[in-house]
């Protein structure tokens, strides 16, 4: 179990992503897309499930948006009623920005009440409406009895503009958080800055690192590429330039990812950072979606 490998400080944790359907997804159709999943992860082993909640980042993007952006069904009322047969954790994401206080206690209620875990994200810019903060989710959630293990987002990019995500990781630490949850990475440098800092700065300080867990994707399309591009990926010029001029692009990305794995495991042991991998497939093509089984196969046998 994912909980248990974070409790124990032990690396190697496997989690596997998916999105909500769409809410305009009919009740069929429902049925069908979550008994599909439901045997592809339990043929998957992995440690948790993650779950995540959509929210619109157009605010944080004055580009425009690749693909048309359509709300999804809740992630958490979507596990509880067609998911209940997967056999692993569930790690379910909250936009604390989208409710108010009574909603997001009852999330937290009805949560625990299903040993789901949780991680907490913040607005997608500083000027999209957001009915509480962050801080005051996690002030909601400090105050509630029943706590299973409480993740964050991290984001290696913001660290490379900022250059004070380790601070942030920090902070979240100490309301509450003992596991972090990257967004899709790509730039293995930024990655490394950040750990650098982190690790450096929990030396500095004491106290435990906190479990970080590393997000792959499949890029297996143009089309793919400028959605996340448009997400905020750092993707180098030469990873783009591989992808678009090879003749596989999802057996490259594929490559690409195990070389990220390798050169992260040997740079979190070295920094004594305790580290799993979450493996996602951004584009809901069936091509790329099986090949993010295919990737977390791959990863499995590496660690």
């Amino acid at each position: 179990m994912f909980s248990e490998k974070v409790i124990r400080n032990e690396s190697g944790a496997l989690l596997y992503g998916i999105t909500p359907p769409k809410k305009s997804t009919d009740e069929e159709k429902m049925v069908a897309i979550a008994e599909r999943r439901t045997r592809r992860i339990n043929s998957l082993g992995i440690d948790a499930l993650v779950v995540y909640d959509i929210q619109d980042e157009s605010d944080r993007n004055a580009a425009g948006r690749p693909f048309e952006y359509f709300p999804t069904h809740d992630p958490l009322s979507y596990v509880e009623r067609y998911h209940q047969e997967i056999n692993c954790e569930k790690i379910i994401y909250h936009v604390a920005g989208k409710y108010d206080e009574r909603e997001f206690r009852s999330r937290l209620a009805q949560a625990d009440r299903h040993a789901y875990l949780s991680v907490f994200v913040g607005a997608a810019s500083k000027d999209q409406p957001a009915r509480i903060k962050l801080a005051q989710a996690y002030g909601i959630r400090n105050q509630a009895t029943g706590k299973r293990l409480l993740g964050g987002v991290v984001i290696p990019e913001r660290h490379h503009s900022k250059r004070d995500e380790h601070e942030r990781i920090l902070e979240k630490q100490a309301s509450g958080c003992s596991f972090f949850v990257s967004q899709c990475i790509c730039n293995i440098e930024l990655v490394k800055n950040f750990i650098s800092d982190y690790s450096f700065a929990i030396q500095d300080r004491g106290g435990r690192p906190g479990y970080l867990v590393f997000t792959l994707s499949i890029c297996g399309t143009l089309e793919t590429l400028k959605l996340m591009n448009w997400l905020g990926i750092n993707i180098p010029r030469w990873m783009e330039n591989d992808l678009l001029r090879c003749q596989d692009t999802i057996g490259e990305s594929i490559r690409q990812n195990i070389r990220i794995v390798d050169e992260l495991k040997e740079y979190c042991l070295e920094k004594k950072i305790n580290y799993g991998f979450n493996v996602e497939s951004i584009s809901p093509k069936k091509t790329e979606v099986e090949a993010s089984v295919t990737l977390l196969n791959e990863i499995k046998r590496r660690i």
